[in-house]
C-alpha cells in the first residue's frame, strides 16, 4: 500500500498531514509547523524585527506591548501638551534630553530602568546621545510657558 496516505490527527490543533509527511527525515520541524499553521508545505515567511506570520491565524497583541517589544518604534501620531500633568513632566525632561519619550530613551541607550526620584516619580538622571548627564531636581522644573512645547507620542 505505497500510495495509501493516512491523514494523522492532533487533537490540539485539529489539523491533519498525511502520516509520510510526519517522520520524514527531509521535512524540518519548521516546515511541519508552517504545513500546520498555514495549510501549504515550505518555510514561515520573516521579516526582519518581525515575529513569523502564520496566516490567519495569527495573534493579534497589544499595540503597546508590540511598540515596546520592537526594535525600531516609530509613534502613529503626535499632538501638544496642554496642561502640566506629572506625565507632562516626565516627557519635559525626556525631551530636554534628546529623547521623544522614555520608549526612544530605553531603546537607544538599551537600559532596563531609568533613575527616578522615590519621593516624587520623576525621571533623575538622564544620559544624553552624547553621553553626557543631565540632572533633575525632584521638584518640578517644567514650567506653565514650558507646557505647550511638549510632544506627546501615541503608538
Amino acid at each position: 500500500m505505497l500510495g495509501d496516505v493516512r491523514a494523522a490527527k492532533i487533537p490540539t490543533v485539529g489539523l491533519s498531514l498525511p502520516t509520510s509527511r510526519i517522520r520524514s527525515e527531509t521535512t524540518s520541524t519548521a516546515a511541519l509547523s508552517c504545513e500546520l499553521l498555514t495549510g501549504r508545505p515550505g518555510r514561515l515567511e520573516v521579516e526582519r524585527g518581525k515575529p513569523p506570520r502564520a496566516g490567519p491565524s495569527e495573534i493579534i497583541a497589544n499595540k503597546t506591548s508590540v511598540a515596546m517589544a520592537s526594535s525600531d518604534v516609530k509613534p502613529k501620531s503626535i499632538h501638544r501638551a496642554k496642561k502640566w500633568s506629572e506625565e507632562i513632566e516626565n516627557l519635559y525632561r525626556f525631551q530636554q534630553a534628546g529623547y521623544r519619550d522614555e520608549v526612544e530613551y530605553k531603546q537607544v541607550k538599551q537600559v532596563s530602568m531609568v533613575d527616578r526620584w522615590p519621593e516624587t516619580g520623576y525621571v533623575k538622571k538622564l544620559q544624553r546621545r552624547d553621553n553626557t548627564f543631565y540632572y533633575y531636581n525632584k521638584q518640578r522644573e517644567c514650567d506653565d510657558k514650558e507646557v505647550h512645547k511638549v510632544k506627546i507620542y501615541a503608538y
